[in-house]
Order: C-alpha cells, then sequence, then structure tokens
C-alpha cells in the first residue's frame, strides 16, 4: 500500500500555486520545515500526481536516490539524502473539458485550414469524427458565421470555409500564375499533397519537405530523396532541388520515376 501523506505534503499546495513554478529552496522558505521534509513531500505528492517538475533533475535524483537508498538499507548504512536537482515545481491543474469543447475544435480546424472537409481529417488523428463537426458546422452556417458549398473540386461530400477563406480563394483563382517554387515542411498543415490533390502523400515526418509551384505538388523529399509528383523539364527541375536543399545526380542523370 502506498505510504500515507506526511503533514509536509498537505502543506506544500498553497506554497505551489501560481504565479508559477518554484525552487526547492523558496518552497523550504515558504513552509519554514527542514529541507529534507520538503523534498520527502514533495516526492509523495509527485507520486500522486499533483505535483510536477519542469526539469529532468528531479527524476533523476528521485532514480539515483532510490537505488542509493536501497543499496545502503542493504548494507546497513544511513539511507542517502534525496535530491531534488535545479528543477522548479508546480501543481498540476486539473483538466476539465469544456462544455463546448467540439465547437471550439471545429472552429480551429477552421482557423487552421480555412475550408474543411472529410478528407481534411486524414491530417487530424485528433479531431472529432466529421459526424460531430457536421453537427457544429450546420448550427455555424445557420447562424451566418460560416459556408457551406463545394468549395474544392472533385471532392465527394459537404464542405464548409470561414468568408475569408472563401474570399481568398476567388483572389487567387483570378492571379495569373507566377511559377513560383515555394517548399513546406511535411509536418505543416498545408502538406495537403495526396489528400486534395492526385499522387500519393508526403508522410509527415521530419526532415520530409514537399515543393509547391503555383499550388501543385511537383516534388518531395521524402528520407533523403527527390520524390517527383510531376513533369518537370530539367530547367525546373534544377530549381526544384535546389528550393527542397537536394542535389541532382551525376551528368546523365535520370528523373526517378514519377510517385502513383
Amino acid at each position: 500500500p502506498a505510504a500515507r501523506p506526511s503533514v509536509a505534503a498537505w502543506e506544500l499546495p498553497p506554497s505551489l500555486r501560481p504565479p508559477g513554478p518554484s525552487f526547492t529552496g523558496a518552497i523550504t522558505a515558504g513552509t519554514r520545515r527542514l529541507p529534507s521534509e520538503v523534498e520527502e513531500a514533495l516526492w509523495q505528492l509527485a507520486a500522486t500526481g499533483l505535483v510536477t517538475a519542469d526539469g529532468f533533475g528531479a527524476l533523476r535524483g528521485l532514480v539515483t536516490g532510490a537505488a542509493k537508498r536501497v543499496s545502503a538499507s542493504r548494507r546497513g548504512r544511513r539511507p542517502a539524502r534525496r535530491r531534488t536537482g535545479g528543477s522548479r515545481w508546480s501543481l498540476l491543474q486539473a483538466f476539465e473539458e469544456a462544455e463546448n469543447a467540439v465547437e471550439e475544435r471545429a472552429f480551429q480546424l477552421l482557423r487552421r485550414y480555412g475550408i474543411v472537409f472529410p478528407e481534411v481529417l486524414g491530417r487530424e488523428p485528433m479531431a472529432p469524427s466529421w459526424r460531430t463537426l457536421l453537427q457544429v458546422y450546420r448550427r455555424a452556417e445557420a447562424r451566418g458565421e460560416i459556408r457551406g458549398g463545394r468549395f474544392v473540386a472533385g471532392l465527394v461530400g459537404e464542405q464548409f470555409a470561414l468568408p475569408e477563406a472563401v474570399e481568398a480563394m476567388r483572389s487567387v483563382r483570378r492571379t495569373e500564375p507566377t511559377g513560383e517554387v515555394l517548399v513546406v515542411s511535411a509536418c505543416d498543415p498545408l502538406n495537403l499533397a495526396g489528400v486534395i490533390t492526385p499522387g500519393q502523400r508526403v508522410p509527415a515526418v521530419s526532415g520530409n519537405k514537399v515543393a509547391f509551384r503555383d499550388g501543385v505538388p511537383v516534388a518531395s523529399l521524402q528520407g533523403g530523396d527527390v520524390v517527383p509528383h510531376a513533369e518537370m523539364p530539367d530547367e525546373d527541375r534544377d530549381e526544384v532541388y535546389r528550393a527542397l536543399g537536394a542535389r541532382r545526380q551525376a551528368a546523365g542523370d535520370r528523373a526517378p520515376a514519377l510517385a502513383g
């Protein structure tokens, strides 16, 4: 059975409340208890999930201190004193899910993508189900807060957008292509290659990149290799390789086969 919390453990929480985390020395001064009592109380509170430290020093002290105490007790010597390192301690705040948590998440997705439809949720594994989001979006559309319609061609199902996103899409549609190459991280929400465009998806892995030309994915960098997503003339391919930070093969190189 777990040890019963000491009196010091009951006295510490008020000293750990905002404005912010506190070092062990400040907590000791605030409680007017011995440092050993404060350290013991902190470990008890940490074991029950009531406090946390902002560094690994405290965890190392817990692990190494426990090992030393076990070793010392086996040899009959006095147990080693625990060390909390230079970490700061603070109370863990209980998480209470808001009543409108689903609505907040639904609008977060709208602010992130501008337009939301079922395919977008493929990049959002923690998002509510589309059926749940539909209820929120339909109510918001009825209130005139967002717009519903078919904004992205080639996709089946309802789509919802922020008014400013619709205007931005119209503006882009009226803009002539410039041929500019833009590169984004594969972890960026803008990585919708294979989601709203043909071809394979680019895994959202650190180090992977996607190169877009006029909004169309033309190549990606995956595991250090360049994977083309569209046919490109040599001069364009050189520009894309440079943008991705990759080197072309030696003279007489051949472009890798297009990704399906």
